[in-house]
């Protein structure tokens, strides 16, 4: 049990870190310094002002970017929820001592905070992974119930990226070597007709 808590507490820990810490970059081989997942994600959340200038014709102020906005709060609240103050919530969140008992609490938070670095990735890189339409060839599966940024809803129950094809609902798997074998099994020609719309 106590092996459990601190493998939990690591993962917890682990997720909190990339979440809040700042990063390192390479970028035309130069280290450029980043600001944390979180804080980058508020930074480039809102548009540039445009404000009027003495003299000059107002414009308007581009629109706040709403993916990220619904994130920030799914993630303030629920640190809130959890107990950590907001001035000193990711310290705390990385100081926190768990007793043995706290496993499956911790490793809940651990699970959504890992999601949340994840989701916060892809707001930022863009999509990493595509939906396919057709049925899953192991389970027949077509649509899966799953969580999006704006609450629930159904997405196609295979999805690809560069690594690999997954069916979201029996968890099969295909490595890049079987994509073109996976795309005749879904009926498919080209990679356009696969791709869900």
């Amino acid at each position: 049990m106590t092996e459990d808590i601190h493998y939990q507490v690591k993962r917890f820990r682990d997720a909190v870190y990339r979440l809040s810490q700042p990063r390192m970059a390479m970028f035309d081989q130069k280290v450029l310094h980043r600001p944390g997942l979180y804080d980058e994600i508020r930074e480039a959340m809102a548009g540039e002002e445009q404000g009027a200038k003495p003299g000059s014709i107002s414009r308007s102020v581009p629109p706040v970017w709403i993916e990220a906005l619904e994130w920030l709060c799914e993630v303030d609240s629920a640190i809130c929820c959890w107990g950590f103050a907001v001035p000193t919530r990711f310290e705390d969140m990385l100081t926190e001592e768990w007793g043995a008992e706290y496993v499956k609490e911790v490793a809940f938070y651990a699970d959504v905070v890992e999601r949340w670095v994840a989701e916060g990735e892809a707001l930022l890189t863009g999509p990493t992974s595509f939906e396919l339409k057709g049925r899953c060839p192991e389970c027949d599966c077509e649509k899966v119930r799953r969580r999006k940024f704006d609450g629930w809803g159904w997405s196609h129950a295979l999805s690809v990226s560069a690594e690999r094809a997954v069916c979201l609902s029996c968890f099969a798997k295909w490595p890049p070597s079987q994509f073109l074998f996976l795309g005749r099994l879904l009926g498919c020609e080209s990679a356009t007709e696969l791709l869900a719309s």
